[in-house]
């Protein structure tokens, strides 16, 4: 059965599974999506269909933040100052653009 919207409560629901040619590549759902019209459910089904068939086909994707490839890269103190600005920074900074310095 394919992902179908239906009412439950005031809020609109997903039930069923998402397909590839008639066969089913997930689990079966039941999840919110958190619209109230079902117009808004039909959205969220479309995009959660979409990136379930993404994932199928090209597999499970790693997110990475900001602060990851922060710690990830090899900085040295030149290049660690241009990656945090200072005003983001708890601790005093001695650099020319810091607001503090003179």
């Amino acid at each position: 059965m394919p992902l179908e919207p239906y009412l439950r409560g005031r809020v609109w629901w997903g039930r069923g599974r998402v397909n590839i040619n008639g066969r089913a590549i997930t689990g079966p759902y039941r999840k919110s999506t958190g619209a109230l019209d079902e117009v808004g459910a039909r959205d969220w089904i479309a995009e959660e269909s979409e990136m379930q068939r993404r994932r199928h086909y090209s597999g499970e994707k790693t997110v990475f933040y900001f602060k990851d490839a922060i710690e990830l890269y090899p900085a040295n103190t030149r290049s660690a100052r241009q990656c945090y600005p200072c005003s983001m920074k708890s601790v005093a900074c001695r650099c020319p653009k810091s607001p503090g310095s003179s």
